[in-house]
């Protein structure tokens, strides 16, 4: 999933998005999006959807 849509998702920023991928690894599509890696998804849904803190650098 690309950041805007991950933004849409979990009905956040894009903003906050980004500042929670600090430091992670994403992919960019032949258009220049950057798609966020699965394993990603799945932390930044408990933080957004749950409220859990995470901490995606461990």
């Amino acid at each position: 999933m690309t950041v805007e849509e991950l933004a849409r998702a979990f009905e956040v920023p894009v903003e906050a998005i980004n500042e929670a991928l600090l430091g992670c690894t994403v992919s960019i599509s032949a258009r220049g999006e950057e798609l966020v890696f699965f394993s990603d998804i799945e932390l930044l849904r408990e933080k957004f959807v749950h409220g859990r803190d995470i901490y995606m650098n461990d």
